[in-house]
């Protein structure tokens, strides 16, 4: 026991002392001299370059200019983006906060839209849309030319992701056909690639079927790497075509297998279009009960992520119609409060999406629906209360005729013991009177002397 400690003090100690030496060591480097290695290191070894990052933004904050302390927070945020497991969102939107509030006395270009583009991340994370497009578009504004990472396109790709989401076509597609224009030039596939898919999503919601084809295929053809993750999204746009262009049974095994993929790469916003698509492939062959199980799978995933592409309302509409038609009026109130919910979240966006969602149910005739339902089981409530008290009436008379029954039962029973013991004893008294005027056989008195 005693070497067991030993040993684990003895790997405690060169741990510590390991530490010590390396933080030792990184102080003796100048802030240059550790921008270096972090820029020499985040291409091969972004941990080690985190290292450095460390180093960096400590001896910062103790001898660094403003500048300087902003390029240690943009290090640290960057190279979180890389390795994925060293900043918390909270963390990574206090460092970019901080950068931002440095910049107020100042303008640090670069940096300062780069902290914009960040924040719009994490709210797009949050699923706060409107923020993360007003953080994108500070941003985009911020930048200019001064652009040394491609970190314009990248802003320009999120501003065009999030228009698409909230609904805004053109103002997505003015960004996308920009990007894709600069892409090819710079034959940048890949980028070109991730574009084009945002790109032929949008003119598949706008009918546009041929062309939405055209640049899925243009994007597959141009990459070189077959395995991209790209790719996943160009064959689940493709199943979605399928869909549209009303060949379901074609469509269906396209979107199981991208509905899988999708649940691999933990993406259930757009899994939850799988399942959409393939409910409403189902439902137009005629399998109702195997739409409706996809149909509840989207909401499946709301319920788990609270977050759900506004354009999926007709979802619940399906479902409500569903259950209604059933008379199931249990599941048809839980998905009119789902849907409520839903057009609660989908009024923080913009009027352009509004407008783009078609309602088979307008709020004010979902709330009337609402009440109707709640109304009649409160009804249906105050029914069965009153049957239930009915019944305990009942009950209770019930029990009290048992037990007066019984009460009788027990005092005729203890009439009935009563005269038969005053009999018995009565037979006795009797009947030691007869033995005593009987002879006795053992008397020595004749019987003569008796006469």
């Amino acid at each position: 026991m005693k070497k067991q400690l030993y040993i684990v003090f003895f790997f405690v100690s060169h741990v510590l002392w390991a530490e010590t030496v390396q933080q030792d060591s990184l102080s003796q480097y100048t802030l240059p001299e550790l921008e270096g290695k972090i820029q020499h290191q985040t291409p091969i070894d972004p941990e080690l370059a985190l290292t450095y990052a460390e180093a960096f933004l400590i001896k910062a904050k103790k001898t660094g200019s403003d500048k300087q302390l902003i390029r240690a927070y943009y290090y640290h945020i960057d190279l979180d983006s890389k390795i994925q497991k060293t900043l918390s969102k909270e963390m990574s939107i206090r460092f970019s906060d901080s950068i931002i509030a440095q910049s107020k006395t100042k303008d640090y270009g670069f940096f300062t839209a780069y902290a914009y583009y960040i924040r719009g991340k994490e709210q797009y994370k949050a699923s706060n849309s409107l923020p993360a497009l007003d953080n994108y578009l500070i941003a985009d504004k911020l930048i200019g030319n001064n652009d040394t990472l491609n970190l314009k396109f990248w802003i320009k790709q999120a501003i065009a992701l999030m228009k698409y989401d909230i609904g805004d076509y053109a103002g997505a597609k003015k960004e996308l056909l920009f990007l894709l224009n600069h892409h090819e030039r710079k034959k940048d596939y890949t980028s070109f690639a991730f574009s084009s898919y945002a790109y032929a999503e949008i003119l598949r919601e706008e009918k546009q079927l041929d062309s939405s084809e055209y640049y899925i295929k243009k994007a597959k053809n141009g990459l070189k790497n077959s395995d991209h993750i790209i790719v996943f999204y160009l064959d689940m746009a493709s199943a979605f075509l399928e869909y549209d262009k009303t060949n379901y049974k074609n469509a269906i095994p396209l979107l199981s297998d991208a509905s899988e993929q999708m649940r691999a790469l933990k993406d259930e916003g757009n899994r939850a279009f799988c399942e959409y698509y393939l409910g409403r492939s189902r439902l137009h062959l005629k399998d109702t009960l195997g739409g409706m199980q996809h149909l509840m799978e989207v909401d499946s995933i709301y319920q788990q992520t609270k977050n759900l592409a506004p354009s999926l309302r007709t979802n619940y509409s399906l479902l409500i119609d569903y259950y209604r038609g059933k008379g199931d009026t249990s599941k048809e109130l839980y998905y009119i409060k789902t849907l409520l919910q839903l057009d609660s979240l989908t009024q923080s966006y913009s009027g352009v999406l509004q407008a783009n969602i078609i309602k088979e149910y307008d709020v004010p005739k979902l709330l009337e629906r609402k009440e109707k339902l709640i109304s009649s089981y409160e009804i249906k409530e105050q029914q069965w209360n009153f049957y239930f008290m009915l019944f305990l009436v009942f009950i209770g008379v019930l029990g009290m005729l048992f037990y007066f029954h019984r009460k009788k039962e027990k005092e005729k029973n203890l009439n009935y013991k009563q005269i038969i013991l005053e009999f018995q004893q009565a037979k006795t008294v009797s009947d030691n009177g007869v033995n005593q005027l009987k002879p006795k056989r053992n008397s020595k008195i004749p019987p003569k002397d008796i006469e």
